[in-house]
């Protein structure tokens, strides 16, 4: 399955790893197909997928939203749900504790101090009906910046032709098989 995200769901060509610069903040297209896109209706379906603590050198892991508890009990300081903080002494040694934050604008300001961020996940779906490709129209993907998704598929599509929806408390994978299905049976297929 390592391969599969380094093929254009249009053509279905295989470009390697350069497919990655492609791809970044967009979908899954190589740039020479993408003027097929031009001037067509489409649909773009987001989805919020949980909070991701972003490091300067550009990993992330997922964001322990535990770490949010305005009023923790004993079994919340015995669960390990704790934030861990090390600061040195004057002495040069680390002194080591845990806590809890009241709010996640706290939580922000912690991670700041070891060079981290706390950013949004997305995936999304454009849904271009006219321009079926290798995918039947469904084109997937994720990003931690949905403001240059929006942008550069607008700047593909052209301006007036991307409506956008916020689909909340579902996953992505289980309203693309929804929509997929959906699609088959509207196609007259079984």
């Amino acid at each position: 399955m390592a391969g599969a995200d380094k093929i254009c769901e249009f053509s279905s060509d295989y470009e390697g790893y350069e497919m990655y610069k492609s791809k970044r903040n967009h979908i899954q297209v190589l740039s020479k197909y993408r003027k097929e896109f031009r001037g067509h209706k489409a649909t773009l379906y987001v989805f919020e997928n949980g909070y991701s603590e972003v490091f300067t050198s550009g990993g992330y892991s997922t964001a322990n939203m535990a770490h949010i508890n305005p009023n923790p009990t004993e079994d919340d300081w015995n669960s390990g749900n704790a934030f861990r903080i090390s600061i040195l002494n004057k002495m040069n040694r680390y002194d080591r504790y845990c806590t809890f934050f009241e709010n996640i604008s706290e939580y922000k300001q912690a991670l700041k101090k070891y060079n981290q961020r706390l950013l949004m996940n997305y995936d999304y779906i454009l849904h271009v009906p006219t321009v079926p490709g290798q995918v039947n129209g469904l084109y997937t993907n994720s990003t931690h910046d949905l403001t240059a998704v929006k942008r550069r598929l607008k700047r593909m599509l052209g301006c007036r032709n991307l409506t956008i929806k916020v689909v909340r408390n579902e996953s992505m994978y289980n309203f693309l098989d929804v929509l997929h299905y959906t699609l088959k049976d509207n196609n007259g297929n079984d």
